[in-house]
């Protein structure tokens, strides 16, 4: 099993924290969300769930750290 190289606790996945942007309509009283949408302009963190520590940028280098070299796709 992987361990979190800051805290040193075994962990099975990553938290990833994505930027996302969500639209509401305004009509002078209330709000009614509208649209949802990711920013994948911005750097997503992968952020340990035992120590909440940002410990990479890179989703490859998450892959690593979970001891996942190649991951595959499973979708239809």
């Amino acid at each position: 099993m992987a361990k979190c190289p800051k805290c040193g606790k075994e962990i099975k996945l990553l938290y990833c924290v994505q930027a996302e942007y969500v639209y509401y309509i305004f009509n002078g009283r209330d709000y009614e969300e509208s649209n949802k949408v990711n920013d994948w302009r911005a750097t997503p963190d992968f952020i340990c769930p035992e120590c909440n520590e940002v410990l990479t940028n890179s989703e490859e280098e998450a892959r690593e750290i979970l001891g996942m070299k190649e991951v595959k796709w499973r979708g239809s």
